[in-house]
């Protein structure tokens, strides 16, 4: 069941204009990836199952991240983190991939 919540969220935060974008990282002091700006979401929503321990790594159920989000947060509101993790790596602005996921251009399906 996808989490609309969490992915309304989601998009809301890759528009906040306060935000900023880095890149092949989830997080560099307060600049984010798409990927790390869904890790924080997920915090905000999760704080008992995830945190960020500094400025760079995201702890998700006792093991940390810093380059690419956690293979459990795969499909996480219905949506494919993998794939908006390598258009934010290639240039998409938080805008555009808000656009696409709005579209349902990242919608997460399962291998059959």
């Amino acid at each position: 069941m996808i989490d609309q919540e969490l992915r309304a969220a989601f998009v809301a935060a890759l528009r906040d204009p306060e935000r900023k974008q880095v890149r092949g990282r989830l997080r560099s002091g307060k600049a984010m990836c798409a990927t790390g700006v869904a890790c924080d979401v997920y915090a905000a929503a999760h704080p008992d199952e995830a945190w960020w321990e500094n400025d760079d790594t995201f702890v998700f159920q006792g093991e940390t991240w810093t380059h690419i989000h956690p293979f459990e947060l795969e499909g996480l509101a219905g949506l494919n983190l993998s794939g908006i993790q390598v258009a934010n790596d290639n240039g998409r602005t938080f805008a555009e991939i808000a656009a696409k996921i709005e579209r349902g251009e990242y919608d997460y399906e399962e291998a059959a």
